[in-house]
């Protein structure tokens, strides 16, 4: 007898999307002291020497070697190293549709103890240039975040899919565009609906009109931009289709309430 999947398995491992936006081995030292960080990612880092921690107002959590730490996207945390410290990180979505990420809403740091040997293996990994272990790091990455998600529910899982299903359409229209200048009637065009009926079952499903979904994706990546390049503000103004760098620092601090440079001066850290 010919074994069946659940209906809803396979949309779930296709639709849930890893992606690493950088990962490295660190040496941190005791310059690796930043005030208040807020990342639009989320961080993992497998510590393997030395000793940090990271605190707020919920309390502090040391970072030790032979533990795995995920910070979650939007949580805010002051990072200290008072000597020194070892650890491969990872900045990475796991996003179930384009700003729905699966760790999103998460309160607070977690730790679970490092698999045996992880952070040698991992450390390799990321230096190698063959395929094999590029896929055997990925398999161990997700290995990793398969037990920080296990409290997550699948059905609020299930139910970000469909979501993820009902706009695929809207999701594809809106991918690689600049994000200025964009039609919602085009957007409702490409969908089959008049932009009321698309504009309130999109409120209705996502919880965000489509103008603050669009400006959502714009701040996400302009914050990913500032914090992992070093390209000059001007330059990701111009890739994200604003007309000049001053529109886009007024977009930026009426969404994020600091200016670009200060994001980046406040917000950057491995």
């Amino acid at each position: 007898m010919q074994q069946q999947s659940p209906a809803s398995f396979d949309s779930i491992i296709n639709n849930i999307r890893l992606e690493v936006l950088t990962q490295a081995y660190y040496r941190a030292d005791n310059h690796w002291n930043h005030e208040n960080v807020c990342s639009p990612f989320n961080r993992l880092y497998c510590v393997t020497k030395g000793n940090g921690y990271i605190e707020n107002k919920r309390g502090r959590i040391e970072l030790a070697p032979g533990n795995t730490y995920l910070i979650p996207l939007g949580t805010t945390y002051s990072y200290r190293c008072p000597s020194s410290m070892e650890k491969y990180y990872v900045h990475f979505r796991l996003e179930v549709y384009p700003g729905r990420d699966i760790f999103d809403g998460v309160p607070e740091a977690r730790r679970i103890p490092s698999p045996k040997g992880i952070g040698a293996l991992l450390k390799r990994l990321s230096q190698s240039t063959r395929m094999q272990d590029v896929l055997h790091a990925k398999a161990a990455i997700i290995g990793l975040l398969g037990q920080f998600a296990s409290d997550n529910r699948i059905d609020d899982v299930r139910r970000s899919i469909a979501v993820a299903e009902k706009y695929k359409t809207l999701f594809n229209y809106l991918d690689g565009r600049k994000f200025t200048g964009i039609s919602l009637g085009a957007m409702a065009e490409e969908m089959g609906m008049t932009l009321p009926s698309l504009s309130r079952h999109f409120k209705k499903d996502t919880g965000l009109t489509l103008t603050d979904y669009i400006a959502s994706k714009a701040t996400m990546r302009a914050r990913e931009l500032l914090l992992l390049t070093d390209r000059k503000v001007k330059d990701i103004a111009h890739e994200l289709g604003f007309q000049d760098e001053f529109y886009f620092s007024r977009f930026f601090r009426k969404h994020v309430r600091l200016s670009p440079q200060e994001y980046r001066e406040v917000n950057a850290l491995r």
